[in-house]
């Protein structure tokens, strides 16, 4: 991936516990099906990414892990079945609330997209039991949708303690038109913040096409008001070159400013950073919104 692209990786809340307790809440059903997908049609795609798995075969011993806004947060876990089925308890009555997909040994694979209505969110608010159906979970992008019937349900970040919620910024490419960012920060109850990203569209070549890509687990260190992690600069094309960003609320935590550093690269230029080589740390600030 292009720098312009990773400037942006940032990834989803990981937390402990499974019991969903909570003084803020009362516990809500959750169900739902894991199984294998794709953002891109055509079964032979998929199977190039993910050999041992079809599409709709079930993600068996995956969990659906969910952390809610509330204070403190409040977890829960759900196991896949050998049919794929989830059920979880959540004390989220009313409270917002978001999801990733861990795979087997519990380590983070994807962040649940919920859709509703022809909108998205990462986040959203329930006062009901919930069955959310199928799950496709794009293993190789890290990507996992689940539709919810509607979009009243999807929750933005008003009202949300700085600086959880969601951060958005466009993002100009060359590969894929109308690119966007998305950046998911929560807090676990230990008080250790947490973060996931999904930005897209952008060009997949083992999807052969412009498709959304995140990652889930990334912890977030504090300093005062600015929040720092560090993540593979190119996961798929240079897994050895890193990136730290750091990111700083405003006063009146409607706006982000984020600075990235990475390399080495041989230039600094837009796709000519290379892979292992060169020395030089190249540098990129940009701005999310409140989302």
């Amino acid at each position: 991936m292009k720098h312009a692209t990773i400037a942006l990786c940032l990834t989803l809340a990981l937390g402990c516990g499974d019991d969903g307790s909570s003084a803020n809440g009362e516990g809500i059903e959750l169900t739902a099906r894991l199984v294998e997908g794709a953002q891109t049609p055509g079964e032979e795609a998929a199977k190039s990414w993910t050999p041992l798995l079809d599409l709709g075969d079930p993600l068996v011993g995956y969990q659906l892990y969910c952390v809610t806004f509330a204070d403190p947060p409040a977890a829960g876990t759900g196991t896949a079945d050998g049919d794929g089925q989830v059920v979880m308890t959540l004390d989220a009555d009313g409270i917002p609330f978001g999801c990733f997909v861990l795979d087997t040994a519990g380590d983070p694979v994807a962040t649940l997209i919920f859709m509703g209505g022809g909108a998205e969110s990462q986040t959203i608010t329930l006062t009901e039991d919930t069955d959310f159906g199928d799950i496709d979970v794009d293993l190789a992008n890290g990507v996992a949708e689940g539709d919810v019937g509607s979009d009243s349900s999807l929750t933005d970040s008003s009202g949300l303690t700085c600086p959880l919620g969601t951060w958005f910024t466009e993002v100009e490419r060359e590969d894929c038109e109308g690119t966007t960012a998305r950046v998911w920060i929560a807090q676990e109850a230990a008080g250790q913040y947490v973060a996931s990203y999904t930005i897209g569209p952008i060009w997949m070549s083992d999807a052969g096409a412009c498709v959304d890509r995140s990652e889930a687990g990334l912890p977030l260190a504090e300093s005062g008001d600015t929040l720092t992690l560090e993540i593979q600069h190119d996961p798929v094309g240079c897994p050895s070159r890193m990136m730290t960003i750091s990111m700083t609320p405003n006063a009146g935590c409607t706006e982000v400013a984020a600075h990235g550093s990475f390399g080495p690269c041989l230039s600094c230029e837009e796709g000519q950073c290379g892979c292992d080589e060169g020395t030089l740390i190249c540098t990129q600030d940009f701005v999310l919104a409140r989302d």
